[in-house]
């Protein structure tokens, strides 16, 4: 997947965008496993809030690896 919005030290949004052909099938996967993320044609958007922490970040990056 292409990083659409890398973390450059510049502003940006709270959230990361990938582009791939198999967003829409990545989000149905993560919703599975109760991790809400949102998909606008073959972009997926991982958001993040003040309430996630250290730990949340973690556990996406295990569902992450998980996909397939």
């Amino acid at each position: 997947a292409e990083l659409l919005n890398p973390v450059d030290g510049a502003p940006h949004a709270r959230f990361l965008a990938f582009r791939s052909p198999k967003a829409a099938q990545w989000q149905r996967q993560l919703a599975e496993q109760h991790c809400i993320t949102d998909v606008r044609g073959n972009v997926l958007r991982i958001g993040f809030g003040l309430y996630h922490d250290e730990s949340d970040v973690d556990a996406f990056a295990r569902l992450a690896r998980q996909l397939n």
